[in-house]
């Protein structure tokens, strides 16, 4: 391999667009090694080859671009035992997030489906649980807003639980949320107490 990359060339080893690898430069998630004063052409280490590869890879599957710079800055620091678990720590709590995300969808296909057939019986069932410790966000959703609100509680409740384990996700909305798009949400994340 060459002992540099030009951009169209990273791009064609990773599939990552030649705009989508001049964002990632703007945005200091990828630099590359070498920028042109002449020209302004950007070439790149072979070595970068592996962290484009990641970027595609997280970025496929939504992990928010605060979420993979944390990564990235942990991956590059090294072998630490501390690096390595805040990486941990970011993948982990995107794939709790992703979860939950598949949770609600099947939920979603699960009621679309008993659409189709409004004369089946329907099982209800109600479980009681043992007092828990939970970590939660509580805020007013404005009107009109995305579920950017929902991630964003998730990123706090994730920063809160550290290292504790947790459970899945859960949450507390007011029913106007739904009819009418805004209102009060509580999410909680239930996390073991440190010992």
């Amino acid at each position: 391999m060459a002992d540099r990359l030009t951009i169209g060339e990273l791009s064609r080893i990773t599939h990552l667009s030649i705009r989508a690898l001049r964002r990632y430069h703007e945005q200091d998630l990828l630099v590359p090694a070498e920028v042109d004063p002449a020209t302004g052409y950007r070439y790149y280490a072979p070595a970068q080859v592996r962290p484009a590869l990641t970027i595609r890879r997280f970025r496929e599957l939504d992990l928010p671009l605060a979420d993979l710079r944390r990564f990235l800055k942990a991956e590059s620091a090294g072998a630490a035992e501390a690096d390595r678990g805040a990486a941990q720590q970011v993948v982990a709590a995107h794939l709790r997030r992703l979860e939950d995300r598949l949770g609600r969808t099947r939920r979603a296909v699960r009621e679309r489906r008993e659409l189709l057939d409004p004369e089946a019986e329907r099982t209800v069932g109600l479980e009681a649980l043992p007092p828990q410790l939970v970590l939660a966000v509580s805020l007013d959703v404005p009107p009109g807003a995305d579920l950017s609100w929902y991630d964003a509680a998730m990123r706090d409740l994730d920063a809160a639980a550290g290292r504790c384990p947790v459970s899945p996700p859960g949450g507390r909305y007011e029913h106007r949320l739904f009819t009418e798009g805004h209102g009060r949400a509580t999410v909680y994340l239930p996390a073991e107490p440190p010992p």
